[in-house]
């Protein structure tokens, strides 16, 4: 991200996946004689595979520097949060399978509290996308209200002006916005290159 703030989605993404998984291993039904994990049932496996692509992919967002990464994995963050709520409603379903008379027990409420915290995460990285593609799209209005598009100089990371009108503005007003042929370039000569 541009700014340097800390990044609430993919934390909260991956905090989300721990929590999953945490219940997951905690008991998620009970019987009069017997406890089961939530790696029990199928339910419980999915909701397993879920949690740890959660934390990976919550993980990969705090890491990635890449507006189109970021993108990705905040759309991964949402579906695995999304099946892993949904499969911890389905272990509500399926307590029967695991065992007669089993009753649902606190592991699996964690475990769909960790489904509802990535789900909140993820909109969150959705927020920061709009964001960030309010942002630039702010940029490109201003230039094609002055006739010209932003480019960079692959030299020097300097913003380009396309046309010279805009040069001439941007000295007027103050701000750095050298035409093409003002940049000085060892080894190119500048009058040539169009």
């Amino acid at each position: 991200m541009k700014d340097q703030r800390l990044n609430y989605a993919g934390i909260g993404g991956a905090v989300a996946g721990v929590v999953g998984l945490l219940g997951i291993y905690a008991d998620w039904w009970e019987t009069d004689t017997t406890v089961y994990h939530g790696t029990a049932d199928i339910s419980g496996q999915l909701a397993l595979a879920m949690s740890i692509g959660l934390f990976a992919f919550g993980a990969a967002y705090v890491l990635s520097s890449d507006q189109r990464i970021r993108r990705a994995m905040g759309a991964l963050m949402t579906l695995f949060a999304v099946v892993l709520t949904l499969a911890c409603v389905w272990g509500l379903q399926r307590a029967d399978n695991v065992a007669p008379g089993a009753s649902t027990q606190v592991g699996l409420w964690v475990s769909l509290l960790g489904g509802v915290m990535g789900i909140a995460a993820s909109m969150l990285a959705v927020k920061y996308a709009s964001d960030e593609d309010a942002s630039a799209d702010s940029g490109d209005e201003r230039m094609s209200a002055i006739g010209g598009t932003e480019h960079r100089g692959p030299w020097s990371g300097q913003r380009l002006c396309q046309s010279r009108v805009e040069a001439e503005a941007s000295q007027v007003v103050g701000s750095r916005c050298p035409a093409v042929g003002d940049l000085a370039v060892p080894g190119v000569n500048p009058r040539t290159v169009k």
